[in-house]
Formats: structure tokens, C-alpha cells, sequence
């Protein structure tokens, strides 16, 4: 899949991250649902709601993730 840009363009380096950015997100990689639905579908019985999490950060600590890697600062809108 096409990576989706929401709050944190990474390859633009800008953020527009709504309010404090302090609230938990959680981030999960469509592979890691793949792998998630291929093992419920092949248990004999599932409980009806199934539930996966990948990654619990706040905006802020991603942002701050991002900068790290990239090596400089992203601007904030």
C-alpha cells in the first residue's frame, strides 16, 4: 500500500499535528494485519471481535522520532 500522509510529512518535512499532540495514536503496519488475519483464519473458532495494536505513541514523540532519523527539524503548521 501507498504510505498515507496525515499528520507528519516525513518526505515534505512539515507537521500540522492537531491540538497538544500528547494524546496516544497507535500506528499499524498493513503487513503486520495481514500476518494478524492469516492466523485468525486458520484457528477453528475466533472470538467475534479480535482486536490488533501495533505501535502506541503521541504525535509529539513521533514527530521527535522523525526528526531523529531524518536529522533535522520538520516545521510545524
Amino acid at each position: 500500500m501507498t504510505p498515507a500522509t496525515t499528520f507528519i510529512d516525513i518526505a515534505n518535512d512539515v507537521a500540522a499535528i492537531p491540538g497538544t499532540g500528547d494524546t496516544p495514536v497507535t500506528f499499524t503496519h498493513t503487513a503486520d494485519v495481514a500476518r494478524y488475519v492469516v492466523a485468525l483464519l486458520q484457528k477453528e473458532s475466533w472470538d467475534p471481535i479480535s482486536y490488533i495494536v501495533g505501535d502506541r505513541v503521541t504525535m509529539n514523540q513521533f514527530l521527535r522520532l522523525a526528526e531523529a532519523a531524518k536529522g533535522k527539524w520538520l516545521s510545524c503548521k
